[in-house]
């Protein structure tokens, strides 16, 4: 596993993010909140900037709780996880 984008290092530019993750499968989101909860999801697919939502027919996505020790799947949703131009990762 490597680190492929930090967004404090980055000042938060989606540009990077799109440049470093763009293509890739199989990532890890973490986050680190305000109130310094550590959440996060999992995306099976390649992000990719031009395509907005992204369907999980097989429900592999996923997000989390560290602090909580959670996990979060949606089977009634297939649009689970989304990333544009505009945005970084997104889930939910």
């Amino acid at each position: 596993m490597s680190l492929l984008y930090r967004a404090s290092s980055s000042n938060f530019r989606t540009k990077e993010f799109h440049l470093r993750c763009d293509e890739v499968a199989n990532t890890i989101v973490l986050v680190k909140t305000e109130h310094d909860k550590i959440i996060g999801g999992f995306n099976p697919s390649k992000w990719n900037y031009r395509q907005n939502d992204y369907n999980d027919e097989a429900h592999h996505t996923f997000m989390f709780s560290l602090t909580a020790r959670e996990k979060y799947t949606n089977r009634e949703r297939k649009k689970y996880f989304y990333c544009n131009h505009e945005d970084g990762p997104r889930f939910g």
